[in-house]
């Protein structure tokens, strides 16, 4: 994962202190400390809850992803156009949404994408 690849983008000091809590919470807190606006904390929390999900989808639902698998893809979706909206979209669905069931039908090419990366991180 390149962190030069986070956008420069939203007020420096304004990330959410829960999307960064829980990067570090599953490994990434180089990505963690990097983050200094809300909409860079809400990209990578996007990205790696997509891989997250991709990998429990793929491997099942207590299943997770190595924190290898993770930064490589997560390193992979944060440049993606389209993947702020993304993110800024998912944080305003309302609960009871099933963004797990919506996911691979937005964009069938990016979860097939994911779904390949994470197959070579395939726990053993």
């Amino acid at each position: 994962m390149n962190l030069n690849d986070l956008p420069k983008i939203g007020e420096p000091g304004s990330a959410a202190p829960f999307q960064l809590e829980r990067l570090k919470g599953w490994g990434l807190e180089d990505l963690a400390s990097a983050c200094t606006t809300r909409e860079q904390a809400l990209l990578a929390h996007h990205c790696a809850l997509y891989v997250r999900m991709v990998w429990q989808d793929l491997f099942g639902e207590t299943s997770e992803p190595p924190v290898a698998a993770l930064r490589h893809c997560v390193g992979e979706l944060i440049g993606r156009p389209g993947m702020l909206e993304r993110a800024d979209r998912g944080a305003h669905l309302e609960t009871g949404v099933d963004y797990r069931a919506s996911a691979a039908d937005e964009d069938p090419a990016l979860y097939q994408a994911v779904a390949e990366a994470l197959k070579s991180h395939k726990p053993g």
